[in-house]
């Protein structure tokens, strides 16, 4: 159930800006309680666009809309984490492609990997 209204999220993101959508494809959402979502992103480049105000404040609308409830969003940093993203059929992606997203991402916003 989170898999599928992470997508539906991400979906919708794209509508309204299609780089945020892209930030939340390389995370993982970790665990729901009904209240909170934890995500993980192996960079916290990720984590620090999507909790820019605007982009936060979008995210939780969306969010909103989709569970049905307002969320709070939370993020977890892992450096080991095997980036995944998803397709737009909703399929993962694999590492190898996953990677070539964030270094894409990286590029076209001026980031840098600080490890």
């Amino acid at each position: 159930v989170i898999k599928q209204k992470w997508l539906e999220t991400i979906q919708s993101l794209k509508d309204y800006n299609h780089s945020l959508a892209i930030f939340l494809k390389v995370g993982q959402p970790l665990h729901f309680d009904g209240q909170t979502l934890k995500v993980a992103f192996k960079y916290a480049f990720h984590w620090e666009r999507i909790k820019e105000p605007k982009n936060h404040l979008k995210v939780l609308e969306v969010l909103t809309k989709i569970f049905g409830q307002p969320l709070e969003l939370v993020a977890e940093i892992d450096g080991n984490l095997e980036v995944n993203g998803y397709d737009n059929n909703g399929s993962v992606v694999k590492p190898e492609t996953a990677s070539q997203l964030v270094n894409d991402v990286l590029e076209k916003f001026g980031g840098e990997i600080i490890e």
